[in-house]
């Protein structure tokens, strides 16, 4: 990522979960890893297609209501997500910060943060440009929550992520 440092087992999960678990193989270590780092070569997310789905039904169900949470990313795929309750989030700022005395469990693995846009609107602004920098990347879900039309998603510097669909 263009002159930024990253701890290798901050973002390879394998790696984060070497001691908890039997060893892998080598092969399935290395899978992960050349698939996080033609990722980041190419400017894309890879999202489990399921997950994003289920995301998506969520923010629709919530609808008019603007859901912010945060995005797990396992074996190189965005797979999880941390939705906070409402007391985690700052109504000054659209509820798009988190609070800092929030008690969101701290895991290296959510890498990500996520808005939905009942407004539909992607685009960027001040308060997001802060939140890109919090985590390697940020994806808004706009209204009507039906395709890949209404997500976009950015990296810790505002520049925008091909999103990529993975079964």
């Amino acid at each position: 990522y263009e002159g930024k440092l990253f701890k290798m087992q901050r973002i390879v999960s394998s790696l984060r979960d070497w001691n908890d678990f039997p060893p892998l193989s080598i092969v399935e270590l290395l899978k992960e890893i050349f698939l996080l780092i033609e990722s980041m070569e190419s400017n894309q997310i890879l999202i489990q297609k399921d997950f994003l789905n289920g995301l998506m039904d969520i923010c629709k169900t919530q609808h008019p209501n603007k859901l912010v949470g945060l995005l797990g990313v396992k074996k190189g795929l965005v797979s999880e997500y941390i939705l906070p309750s409402k007391s985690c989030t700052d109504p000054e700022t659209n509820f798009e910060i988190f609070r800092p005395t929030c008690s969101i469990p701290l895991d290296v693995s959510n890498e990500g943060t996520f808005i939905s846009r009942p407004s539909g609107d992607l685009s960027s602004n001040e308060e997001l440009n802060l939140i890109f920098k919090k985590r390697r990347f940020t994806m808004l879900l706009g209204y009507p929550y039906e395709n890949m039309d209404c997500i976009k998603c950015f990296d810790a510097n505002g520049k925008t992520l091909e999103v990529v669909l993975r079964d």
